[in-house]
């Protein structure tokens, strides 16, 4: 059975409509079918869209140096293990273990058995922009839940076309998570709220005994994420390089995404017991963590054009990756020597 067949007959298993974040959980994450799930690449010049991976190894060997720190500081004397949650096709785990091939690196996908009592480094980059996420927008002074449904039910149609619905229920937590909104003055704006994107970072939280969990992505704070400026919402997909805005094309051959609201994550995290460590732009978590690698590269690459410079400054250029990318870090049942971050 193709994708858009399954979709179909979940839509009507379900009584006519899904809520918008089960719609894009199946054409992301349905084993074998979905965006994430084939097999298919996604990434560089031949996928979709260009990722800190995809831009060059460099990416890879900052962290391997900053994962080498993090063992030598804190873990000598026991395992260290690194968990990357999303790693899809594994790239950076080849990057890394280039630089330091002893590692102990482990690949989990979303929706996969969670390892157990990791010592070591939890870390993800753009997973929490790919997670499934509920579509809602104010009618009549209220937050009403957006979901999906067929505009042909009939067996007929080899390929349905799916359209937007007002559902007559909110999905437990979101109503919640909009409360400090005013929405009585929002007539007609849309917008997106991530609940699975909590329930990740518990996931890493249990799976860690004792470490860090280090979260890579783009997205805004509360008050951004929700302000005037983006009455339409954060929703963007992805075919051949080109953003468009109907996640009803392109079935599980696009991919759908949505800018991080990192305000909850890191409320999330305080009420999981983690503690924050840092909260930046990638800019200056790469240039921390890889400073005697960026220091020796800018040496040999003086006034001169190079693969690795070029690589470099994608990563860390305000205009390019470097301030729309945050990271935030996490510890949990660690001493962190003071100016680490």
């Amino acid at each position: 059975m193709n994708l858009v067949r399954q979709i179909k007959q979940e839509i009507v298993q379900k009584g006519g409509t899904l809520t918008f974040r089960d719609y894009m959980e199946k054409v992301l994450y349905t084993p074998d079918l979905g965006y994430y799930s084939s097999g298919k690449n996604r990434v560089g010049i031949e996928g979709d869209f260009y990722t800190s991976v995809s831009n060059g190894p460099l990416f890879g060997q900052i962290l391997a140096q900053l994962y080498e720190k993090i063992r030598a500081t804190s873990f000598s004397e026991k395992k260290f293990t690194v968990v990357e949650w999303g790693g899809h096709r594994g790239q950076l785990k080849e990057d890394v273990l280039k630089e330091c091939p002893h590692l102990n690196y482990i690949n989990v996908e979303v929706g996969s058995e969670c390892p157990k009592n990791i010592q070591g480094v939890i870390f993800s980059n753009e997973l929490f922009d790919a997670l499934p996420v509920h579509r809602v927008q104010v009618r009549d002074g209220k937050w009403r839940e957006l979901g999906v449904e067929l505009v042909h039910a009939d067996d007929s149609q080899l390929e349905p076309i799916f359209r937007e619905v007002c559902l007559p229920h909110l999905s437990p937590g979101v109503l919640e998570r909009l409360s400090a909104l005013p929405v009585l003055y929002m007539q007609g704006y849309t917008t997106e709220v991530c609940i699975d994107s909590e329930k990740i970072l518990a996931q890493m939280a249990t799976t860690l005994d004792a470490g860090y969990v280090v979260i890579v992505d783009y997205g805004l704070p509360f008050e951004e994420y929700y302000g005037p400026g983006f009455s339409q919402g954060h929703l963007q997909t992805y075919f051949k390089h080109q953003k468009t805005n109907n996640p009803y094309i392109n079935v599980g051959n696009q991919d759908i995404t949505a800018h991080v609201e990192w305000d909850s994550l890191l409320e999330a995290g305080k009420r999981l017991g983690l503690t924050l460590e840092f909260w930046g732009s990638q800019e200056k978590f790469l240039v921390r963590a890889g400073q005697s690698l960026i220091n020796d590269l800018v040496e040999r690459a003086a006034g001169a054009w190079s693969r690795e410079r070029n690589a470099l400054m994608q990563l860390i250029h305000p205009a390019h990756m470097g301030r729309s990318f945050k990271v935030l870090v996490f510890s949990k049942g660690v001493q962190t020597p003071k100016g680490f971050w």
